[in-house]
């Protein structure tokens, strides 16, 4: 076990809400607990600046960089989570064996994946249903954004790509709009 692993791992099973930071790819940290890892990937459960749940990250363990834990910033934000959340017993397993086998895992689990290429687009998500999974290439159904809610195929490299998020608020009210849409659509041809 190396040092990475041993510290992921003390994270995990102590509850210590930690930031993950990759700098070589984004320059702000992720901030959450630690709710699992592989030789491959962490899982990690965020919470965003307000103290509020906000989904699953998925992170390769070659992208961290760093992981800081501890300090009053770290701890003002943990009791704000805990005060907000009550309880963080959000869970989600996903099978974190591979990239491959996670992306499965969490369209499987959560209907749609969430996927960033950081080092090509920093601030742009991928958010639809898997298609097809080939070796090199993902492609998938979008979901558009909130404000256009538009429909469209798109076919991503898999060497690209550099984190997969679920269950994030953004997320989910995306999936609640397209519900309402399709049934929307459903009430307009029925009449």
């Amino acid at each position: 076990m190396n040092a990475l692993q041993k510290i992921l791992e003390r994270a995990k099973s102590e509850n210590i809400f930690v930031d993950i930071f990759r700098d070589t790819i984004e320059e702000a940290p992720l901030f959450g607990l630690i709710k699992g890892y592989s030789h491959e990937l962490v899982q990690l459960l965020k919470i965003d600046n307000g103290g509020e749940y906000d989904g699953f990250a998925l992170l390769f363990v070659d992208d961290i960089t760093r992981v800081r834990w501890g300090g009053i910033e770290r701890s003002s934000l943990e009791k704000l989570a805990q005060l907000k959340n009550e309880t963080l017993v959000h869970e989600a397993e996903i099978d974190l064996a591979s990239f491959p086998a996670a992306l499965v895992s969490v369209q499987d689990r959560f209907g749609y994946v969430c996927l960033y290429a950081e080092e090509r687009a920093r601030n742009t998500a991928f958010i639809g249903q898997m298609e097809e999974l080939l070796e090199e290439t993902l492609v998938m159904r979008e979901f558009g954004t909130i404000s256009n809610l538009d429909r469209s195929f798109l076919a991503l490299r898999t060497r690209d790509l550099t984190r997969l998020d679920f269950d994030s608020k953004y997320e989910r009210d995306l999936l609640r709009l397209h519900s309402i849409r399709q049934k929307d659509l459903g009430n307009i041809f029925r009449e």
